[in-house]
């Protein structure tokens, strides 16, 4: 009985946990380079360029945001061949290692 309320009490932190798209700027613009979504600062550069241009620009949306309910998975196309996957969970964004 404990494990299953543990487990209902684990899937409501994650669903109000799941960070949206505004709390992705904001972890990208605001989050600075000691709590960024990666320590790689030319990862990180390339991250707050494409998120600077989507910003700006609805047309064409460079990073798109996958909801999985729990948690988020944000594509971000940096160039034509590169796209970097971050998971949002728990209000956190972390880089996906190995998606470059």
């Amino acid at each position: 009985m404990f494990v299953l309320i543990a487990m209902v009490f684990f899937s409501i932190l994650l669903l109000l946990l799941n960070p949206n798209r505004g709390s992705f700027n904001n972890a990208v613009f605001e989050g600075g380079y000691n709590n960024s979504i990666t320590a790689d600062k030319e990862i990180m550069n390339s991250i707050i360029e494409a998120n600077r241009k989507d910003y700006n620009n609805d047309s064409h949306p460079f990073i798109k945001r996958r909801n999985y309910v729990l948690y988020s998975i944000y594509d971000i196309s940096v160039s034509d061949t590169k796209i970097y996957h971050v998971l949002g969970i728990l209000a956190v964004f972390r880089l996906i290692p190995g998606t470059a």
